[in-house]
């Protein structure tokens, strides 16, 4: 559905463009969602702080979804900010606007990284107001691992949780600072409490950071049980998974479990059957007294 047609009869309303801009955001037209609010922020007549904070979550959240920023996207960041940083003063304690400013210059600061200054100044402002709102406090921690800041991240994010403990986020970010830090053992204390007290992996994207978890670990049960979460859940259809699961299940001996996941890896994608039909030598090898390390040189699930 477009408000195209609404231009015709309320051409004059901020609104109608805020609508339209929104509408282009989801459609992933970019450009056409930055024009539409650059013409609400020209009439600027009705609600003067609303273009600029539709504005910014838009593009915040189309660098999230991106997750690369191009070059040509720093123009977007950069006026998503100056609208919204403009605002302010219309309401100096709305934190809301702090956040948006923080998520944007995250984003901003894959391109140029002077910008994770700017995000962290912002979250700290937003925290002046709310210092134990956890939404702000969760971009800060991830505002310090971007920074490199890891021990401090780590530090922070224990304190969240020790604010609440039964936040099951607060337990998710710690395990994240705490994994990219190194602290294997120490990520899958937090990760697993935050399963415990409700929280799992929403996406595919973070099944497979906690399949890298258990993997580091050595934990090859884990290993197994995220594979067929991911399966069940997320990807029915994804021989990679299939792979995945198959070279787990040969590490733990269920070879016939091992030789089934591969040939629906090889169902599924027949570009992977002169990959498959080595794996099923190599099931075949292990079966009859050799090793992974002996085939291999090394074990095949990495």
């Amino acid at each position: 559905m477009s408000y195209l047609y609404l231009f015709t009869f309320r051409p004059a309303f901020a609104s109608t463009w805020v609508r339209q801009g929104v509408i282009n955001s989801q459609a992933g037209d970019i450009q056409g969602t930055a024009d539409a609010f650059e013409k609400g922020l020209t009439i600027g007549n009705q609600y003067p702080d609303m273009v600029p904070l539709y504005y910014a979550r838009e593009i915040a959240q189309y660098g999230r979804a991106k997750q690369m920023p191009e070059e040509s996207d720093a123009e977007l960041f950069e006026r998503a900010d100056h609208v919204l940083r403009e605002t302010i003063p219309m309401h100096p304690a709305n934190i809301y606007n702090y956040y948006l400013l923080a998520l944007i210059n995250i984003e901003w600061g894959i391109l140029d990284p002077s910008r994770l200054e700017q995000a962290l100044a912002d979250i700290d402002e937003g925290l002046k107001y709310s210092p134990d709102r956890q939404q702000l406090r969760f971009v800060k921690g991830k505002i310090l691992l971007s920074m490199g800041r890891n021990d401090e991240a780590i530090a922070y994010y224990q304190e969240t949780v020790d604010l609440d403990p039964e936040v099951t986020e607060s337990w998710w970010n710690l395990g994240i600072a705490n994994y990219q830090s190194g602290y294997v053992d120490e990520a899958v204390v937090a990760f697993e409490r935050s399963m415990e007290i409700g929280r799992h992996p929403a996406n595919l994207a973070e099944v497979a950071a906690m399949i890298d978890v258990y993997v580091d670990q050595g934990n090859l049960e884990k290993v197994i049980e995220m594979y067929n979460l991911a399966i069940d859940n997320f990807a029915p259809e994804n021989a990679r998974l299939y792979a995945g699961i198959a070279a787990a299940y040969l590490e733990v001996g269920e070879y016939e479990l091992a030789r089934m996941h591969a040939n629906i890896a090889k169902q599924l994608d027949p570009s992977l059957s002169a990959d498959t039909n080595n794996f099923l030598q190599l099931v075949d090898f292990v079966e009859a007294g050799g090793t992974i390390e002996e085939y291999y040189g090394t074990s095949v699930v990495e």
